[in-house]
């Protein structure tokens, strides 16, 4: 998620890539997109703000893409990583909170969200793992667009940004489609506003 000019990755937990699909009932279910629309719509109705501290019993504070790592709350109430487990749009990481962990197992025993359907964990996708779909069904989707803004910065615009269908990706300019948010940091491709907050800093 962003989080003013930063990009954090939220404490304790690890979501479906974007362009990740699970499968449900043998068709293709955009896990990834469910899941981030699920944190912006929790963050928008809630009316308050989000407030993200480093946690206290963790030494990693930075992500391999430059992220930093964070616990986010709405205010001082909910916890922005346990309401996805809870819903079932996000994996418990080993090491966290136990309290995380039972979140996904409750969630599970459900059926809530991922639960309830064939996919496999972010980190082994990231790392080549897909589930095989019917033929002539997609993999996955490459749904990340990277694009040049007006100083010619490269910056990547995901499906949840206000404007993300009105615009188009041209690759004759060096534009770029990419499978995951991650896999655009690491090709040095940043978040709109994310280049002016650094040139400040």
């Amino acid at each position: 998620m962003q989080s003013g000019g930063d990009i954090v990755q939220l404490y304790g937990i690890d979501a479906p890539e974007l362009g990740q699909l699970c499968w449900r009932e043998g068709e293709p279910w955009q896990c990834g997109i469910e899941a981030a629309f699920a944190l912006q719509k929790l963050v928008k109705l809630s009316g308050v703000a989000v407030l993200c501290v480093s946690w206290h019993d963790t030494t990693e504070t930075e992500g391999p893409n430059g992220e930093v790592i964070r616990a986010c709350q709405l205010g001082h109430d909910e916890d922005l990583g346990m309401a996805l487990l809870r819903n079932g749009h996000a994996w418990a990481l080993p090491g966290s909170f136990p309290y995380y962990g039972q979140l996904e197992r409750r969630a599970k025993e459900t059926g809530l969200g991922i639960w309830g359907s064939d996919t496999v964990a972010p980190w082994e996708w990231r790392a080549g793992k897909r589930l095989l779909g019917k033929p002539g069904k997609p993999e996955e989707e490459c749904n990340v667009k990277g694009m040049l803004n007006e100083a010619g910065e490269r910056v990547y615009i995901v499906p949840t940004d206000p404007d993300y269908e009105h615009l188009s990706v041209d690759v004759a300019k060096g534009e770029q489609l990419f499978c995951s948010d991650e896999e655009a940091r690491r090709a040095g491709w940043q978040r709109p506003g994310e280049t002016e907050r650094a040139a400040v800093r």
